[in-house]
This record gives structure tokens, sequence and C-alpha cells, in this order.
């Protein structure tokens, strides 16, 4: 569909990406998850166990945690969900979904800035690391395997 007049042109485009399509284009772009350990600065080192959200420290008592921290108006986050995490296991780990527009307590525990974003947290509240932006399948398992099972290092 196509309006004009004497001052502008409006075109309706009807045809959408996918989401895949996407975020494929967001990784081709170069976009690369950050990967590790948070520095030492983090409040990984100390936890204020009044701090941490009664939702994530019920499940904080069954073991460590892997959040998944996306949003409904998030493509890669999306994406992630359905194209990437069906094929990884975490062993030992607990993976909870949070919804960063929802679950306000837990993303300000968790420090989240940006989705998608995964934060690994410890049994004892401590968080040991985080991966932020869309993962790849072999990015995603190599950072799992590194963080030990929820294991202090």
């Amino acid at each position: 569909m196509e309006l004009a007049d004497d001052s502008f042109t409006l075109v309706a485009q009807t045809d959408r990406p996918t989401d895949g399509e996407i975020a494929r284009a967001v990784v081709n772009a170069g976009f690369v998850p950050r990967l590790g350990a948070l520095p030492s600065s983090s409040h990984a080192a100390s936890v204020d166990h009044s701090a941490v959200p009664p939702a994530l420290a019920q499940r904080l008592r069954q073991g460590p945690v892997l959040l998944r921290v996306g949003a409904a108006w998030c493509a890669p986050c999306r994406a992630a969900l359905s194209d990437i995490w069906p094929l990884v296991v975490a062993p030992g780990w607990q993976v909870v979904d949070v919804d960063a527009d929802a679950d306000e307590p837990i993303v300000h525990f968790a420090g989240v800035t940006a989705v998608p974003d995964v934060v690994a947290v410890a049994a004892d509240g401590r968080i040991l690391g985080r991966l932020t932006g869309q993962p790849t399948v072999g990015g995603l398992r190599a950072w799992i395997a590194g963080l030990g099972g929820g294991v202090s290092r």
C-alpha cells in the first residue's frame, strides 16, 4: 500500500522477518556474547542473603540455578528458547525462566542489564557468571561446562 501527497510517501511493509531471521542477522552482524565469570568486583564474593528474592531463595535450596532471562518482545530471546536451549543439557543445574519485564526482584538481584541473559547462581546465592546475548549451542555448552556444576571455585 502506498500513500503519497506533496510532503511524503508512506510505504506499508507486509513482509516481516521471522524471529529466527532477526536472531541470525544479529549474530551475523558480529554480536558476540560475553562469556565467563564475573570480575571479582561483583557481588560474587559476599552475598547478602536477605537480598535474595524469596522465589529464587526457594529454588537455591534445591541447588544451583541458571537464570534464563528474556522478554516476550525480544526476538533473540525467543529464538534461543526455541532453537538453542533444547539442544543443551545442564547437568547439576536448575534452569529457571525469568521474565525481564515481570520479575523485577530477580532481575535486579542478578544485575541483568540486557536480554537475553543467562546468570549462573550458586546454591549459596553467589553469582558465578553470566552469558549475555544470543549464544551458540557450542558456546552455551562450553560456558555451562566451565561453571563446574555450580561448585565454588
